[in-house]
């Protein structure tokens, strides 16, 4: 049997408080949001939908070159992880063994 105390009232009147204020700050930038974004962030799945809204309204204070240059590093990031996920990388030192090379 659970007994309520004053200390498990508090803390759940915290998390509760806690959540509502997430759930008002998600409003307001859902309010903030263009309409194409939140249409393509409802067919996203949850975890990326959450982050695909606040995410579009950092993009637009960006510059273009700003935006252009996150672009690149993420896709240079991306082409990484493939190239990781697919070979099997060389080791700095395995590459000075291999080619006769010391530093």
């Amino acid at each position: 049997m659970s007994v309520a105390t004053p200390e498990r009232t508090q803390s759940t009147a915290r998390i509760e408080a806690a959540k509502a204020d997430l759930r008002r700050r998600f409003e307001k930038i859902l309010e903030l949001a263009s309409e194409a974004i939140v249409l393509k962030a409802v067919t996203l799945p949850d975890e990326k939908a959450y982050t695909a809204v606040p995410k579009a309204d950092t993009d637009k204070k960006l510059s273009i070159e700003a935006r252009n240059q996150t672009a690149a590093a993420n896709m240079r990031a991306r082409a990484f992880e493939r190239i990781g996920g697919r070979c099997e990388l060389l080791t700095s030192q395995e590459a000075h063994d291999i080619l006769g090379i010391t530093k």
